[in-house]
């Protein structure tokens, strides 16, 4: 129902606003205090803790009928598929990216994306319909997400690497550093989903990528501490923007039954995107993240940043569909 939608959608912003807040400050406790290898190692409590409360709170649900199978197959090669990509992409760096290994694994990739494809289209139930991910909303909403979690990413990698080994702070006092980042992202995604239903997303996409590239060209303007917080909050209040807007109008066109579907490959671009970000503004700042590092490359992977965040804009302007969800619908994010 409509009331409940809106209830369990607040409930997750809200969590996700204070995760984001935390996780930056927490981040950099663990890794100042026992060692970065505990920022893993805490999502083992965590997870644990969640399967409980997952067993005691969640009554199983009575809805599926007995004749529904589960797309085990499908499953398997898009996961499989996924992994593999952003393994490509993050190890792209020191391999090379025309190496024989990088090539081959994002060939091996995509032949398992293809094979996906094809059980799709022959399964009873379908993990995604191919029909519902080729609605230029869905599709569109997709590499909106692609782009705006590659830019944010990518940005709390080279700020976090460039105020630590350049500037010289603490991981502690880089993580506070952030926290004004985290809030400027759900604070853009706040604006935005009060300005989608009146402007569609389409030219709120479009202003948010357009902010985002604003940030991102004051930082490549000549790199400096409070610079460098300065424009990745600019910059991050865009892509909050960004991030409403493709995640409502893309779950918000999904029928009956699709939902899980439609968020299940919007969040997979989420996961990609993050992967492809640092992998490729990393290897333009390589210059920068050697044993001496220098300003240069950061500032050429900002200027980069920038460039991809216009030409999203201009994308988005050409491309996105110009929908209006309910005024009435939740706004959603990741």
């Amino acid at each position: 129902r409509g009331d409940e939608h809106r209830k369990a959608f607040g409930v997750w912003a809200a969590l996700g606003t204070s995760g984001m807040a935390i996780g930056v400050v927490l981040g950099g406790i663990l890794t100042a205090g026992p060692g970065w290898r505990w920022i893993f190692f805490i999502n083992v409590p965590v997870g644990i803790v969640v399967a409980v409360m997952l067993a005691v709170l969640v009554r199983p649900s009575t809805s599926r009928s007995r004749s529904d199978s589960i797309d085990v197959a499908g499953g398997l090669l898009v996961t499989s598929g996924t992994a593999l990509t952003i393994y490509s992409l993050t190890t792209a760096g020191d391999r090379g990216w025309t190496s024989p290994t990088t090539l081959g694994l994002l060939a091996l990739a995509a032949a398992l994306y293809v094979a996906f494809g094809l059980v799709e289209q022959r399964v009873a139930q379908p993990l995604i319909a191919m029909p519902v991910l080729a609605r230029r909303v869905v599709h569109g909403g997709a590499g909106v997400i692609l782009v705006a979690t590659g830019l944010l990413v990518s940005s709390f990698f080279l700020g976090s690497f460039y105020l630590q080994h350049v500037g010289g702070w603490s991981a502690v006092r880089t993580g506070v550093a952030f926290l004004p980042v985290a809030v400027a992202t759900f604070a853009g995604a706040g604006v935005a989903g009060h300005l989608l239903g009146h402007l569609g997303a389409r030219v709120t996409a479009t202003v948010a990528f357009i902010i985002a590239a604003v940030g991102a060209g004051v930082i490549a303007l000549g790199i400096g501490e409070a610079q460098l917080i300065v424009g990745m909050s600019v910059s991050a209040f865009g892509i909050g923007g960004a991030f409403v807007s493709a995640m409502t109008s893309a779950i918000g066109s999904a029928g009956a039954g699709e939902t899980g579907a439609v968020s299940g490959a919007v969040n997979t671009f989420h996961e990609l995107g993050g992967a492809l970000g640092v992998a490729a503004l990393s290897s333009v700042a390589a210059s920068s993240l050697g044993a001496v590092p220098t300003d240069g490359g950061f500032v050429d992977a900002f200027r980069a940043g920038c460039v991809v965040a216009f030409v999203a804009a201009g994308l988005c302007a050409a491309y996105l569909p110009a929908v209006k969800p309910d005024p009435d619908a939740p706004r959603m994010m990741h």
